[in-house]
C-alpha cells in the first residue's frame, strides 16, 4: 500500500495519548495512527497483515513448550527459540521476517544456530541438505517459480517464504501455515540428531516428512 505524507491539525491531547500508547507497543506515532485509521475504515495494511500471521505464530508457541518467543523491533520480525538435544544443548533460532510488500514472495525463515563445534555444524549441514532435497522433490512442483528458494550456510539456513500458486489462503490460514512449517521444521531436526549416532536418521526423516504431507498443509 502507497504511503505519502499529510499534515494534520490535532488537539496535543490527542497526540500525547497517542505517543503513549505508541511507546508502550514499542512502534513509531504515524505507524500507530495508520493501524487505528485503517482498522476504522476496515483498510488491509502491511502492518494489519503482518500483526494477524505473528499473532498465529504466538499462538503455536504458547502451545509448544519447546519454544520460546523473542519479539524484535521491528514489526516485520519475530523470533522463536528452540533447544537442540545434543551434548551440551545448542540453542537453535527461527527467525520469521515479512516483507511488507509482499508479493510471490512473502518473506523469509531463517534457521541459525551459534556454535564451534565443528561435528555439530557438519551434522546439521547435512540436515538442511537432506530437508532441501526433501522440499525440492515433494513441494517445489507446487510453489511459483517450480521451486524452493533456500540457502545454506554453515550453522545457518535461508528459506523464501512464497505464497501459494493456488488459492488465497487468509493472513489467517498464512501464519498457520508458517507456523507449522517451523513446528514441523523444529521436530524433524530433533528427530534427525536423535536418531544420528544409530544411522537411521535419514529414514526416519523422510518417513516423518511424507506423513507430514499426507495430513495436509499449505505449501509455501
Amino acid at each position: 500500500m502507497k504511503k505519502s505524507v499529510y499534515s494534520l491539525v490535532l488537539d496535543d491531547g490527542v497526540v500525547e495519548a497517542v505517543d503513549r500508547l505508541a511507546a508502550e507497543q514499542g512502534s513509531s506515532r504515524s505507524a500507530l495512527m495508520n493501524r487505528i485509521l485503517a482498522e476504522y475504515f476496515s483498510l488491509a495494511t502491511p502492518e494489519k497483515r503482518m500483526r494477524t500471521i505473528f499473532d498465529q505464530l504466538e499462538k503455536m508457541v504458547e502451545r509448544e513448550e519447546a519454544f520460546q518467543l523473542q519479539l524484535h523491533p521491528s514489526d516485520a520480525m519475530l523470533s522463536i527459540r528452540s533447544v537442540l538435544h545434543y551434548r551440551y544443548k545448542p540453542t537453535i533460532r527461527y527467525c520469521i521476517e515479512l516483507y511488507p510488500q509482499a508479493g510471490a514472495a512473502m518473506g523469509e525463515l531463517r534457521v541459525s544456530l551459534r556454535s564451534q563445534s565443528p561435528p555439530l555444524l557438519e551434522a546439521l549441514g547435512c540436515f538442511f541438505r537432506l530437508w532441501a532435497a526433501l522440499e525440492q522433490e515433494a513441494v517445489a512442483p507446487y510453489l511459483p517459480g517450480g521451486r524452493v528458494r533456500c540457502v545454506i550456510e554453515d550453522g545457518r539456513f535461508t528459506r523464501v517464504l512464497l505464497l501459494p500458486a493456488e488459492g488465497s489462503p487468509s493472513h489467517r490460514q498464512l501464519g498457520r501455515a508458517i507456523a507449522g512449517y517451523v513446528q514441523m521444521l523444529d521436530s524433524l531436526l530433533k528427530l534427525y540428531f536423535y536418531h544420528l549416532e544409530d544411522g537411521e536418521a535419514v529414514r526416519r526423516i523422510q518417513k516423518a516428512y511424507a506423513a507430514y504431507l499426507e495430513r495436509g498443509m499449505v505449501l509455501i
